[in-house]
């Protein structure tokens, strides 16, 4: 009786929501006293310095920590699938009330979240603002996570995305009118062809959508070693070998990262042994993706180095 009765859809992806990210917090407690730094679970109190609190709920996905920069201010983090931030979104932008005007919300916040996020841990990460996306701190409700798993990997391939709760704009989703629409029968898709005319839905999984430029000779390099790597990693707990090889992707700009969502590594070739480096480190936090230890940059990196420097006996 205590065992769920069907096993819950997995979500592919995951984002790092700085909480709170324009109110400075206070203090974080459960049951009067002051939370340790770390996970959470359970239920919360965040108070501000502004004199304000809410309360927050946690099943390990909310985690405390202090900034080494400012160790005196507490920062509350979310490390969650791209799904369940979606549905967050939704909760906290607009609501569940109206099914198809729900699910043009989560695929405009899907797009939203591709065309403005930052790479930090294999993942993608963003703020929770009114500059960017509300992102509700507590589990989503069951109308807004249906939204998000029907919408899964829809996006809106072409314009810049905005939504605003009631001011119209270029490409825009306003929500006021997408629940009117709703409730007048329209479809989630004409609902996005109102605000965004012309754009066409994609996947995150479609290069039309976002570009890939292979790297053909780090391909066949990654090809090479993964055998070897393979070997070594399976000693390592919570290593989960994707279940494709990734592909590997020419980097524009930036700093060099990976894509969960969709198995990619984006680097700027390979010329050099801290190329080869780069490269085995973005693989394995696609291999930790799922662990604690996928989140430690310098453990991956030294896992990374030793992934290079590795060499197994001729058997």
């Amino acid at each position: 009786r205590a065992l769920p009765t069907e096993a819950a859809q997995g979500d592919a992806g995951c984002v790092l929501v700085d909480y709170f990210a324009r109110y400075p917090i206070r203090s974080v407690s459960a049951a009067g006293a002051d939370a340790p730094v770390g996970a959470l679970n359970g239920h919360y109190r965040v108070s501000f310095e502004n004199g304000n609190s809410v309360t927050v709920d946690s099943d390990g996905e909310l985690a405390l920590w202090r900034d080494p920069a400012s160790p005196a201010r507490a920062r509350l983090r979310g490390r969650l699938g791209i799904n369940d931030y979606v549905a967050r979104v939704i909760d906290r932008e607009g609501s569940a009330e109206q099914p198809e005007a729900a699910k043009a919300l989560a695929i405009a916040a899907r797009s939203y979240l591709q065309q403005n996020a930052t790479q930090a841990e294999g993942c993608q990460q963003i703020a929770d603002s009114s500059a960017t996306q509300r992102v509700s701190p507590t589990r989503a409700s069951a109308g807004a996570r249906a939204a998000a798993l029907w919408t899964d990997q829809l996006i809106i391939a072409g314009p810049s995305v905005r939504y605003h709760r009631d001011t119209p704009a270029p490409n825009t989703l306003v929500w006021r009118d997408a629940q009117a629409q709703a409730a007048g029968q329209m479809r989630f898709d004409e609902i996005l062809n109102h605000a965004f005319p012309g754009a066409q839905l994609s996947t995150l999984s479609d290069s039309s959508g976002l570009a890939c430029t292979p790297l053909a000779g780090a391909e066949a390099w990654l090809a090479r070693e993964l055998p070897r790597w393979q070997r070594r990693l399976r000693t390592e707990p919570g290593y989960e070998a994707p279940a494709t090889r990734p592909a590997i992707c020419q980097l524009a700009l930036g700093s060099p990262y990976s894509e969960q969502s969709r198995n990619r590594i984006y680097v700027r070739g390979l010329a050099t042994r801290d190329d080869r480096i780069t490269i085995a480190h973005e693989f394995v936090h696609l291999g930790l993706r799922n662990h604690p230890r996928g989140q430690d940059e310098d453990y991956v990196e030294q896992l990374a180095r030793r992934l290079i420097d590795y060499r197994l006996e001729t058997q």
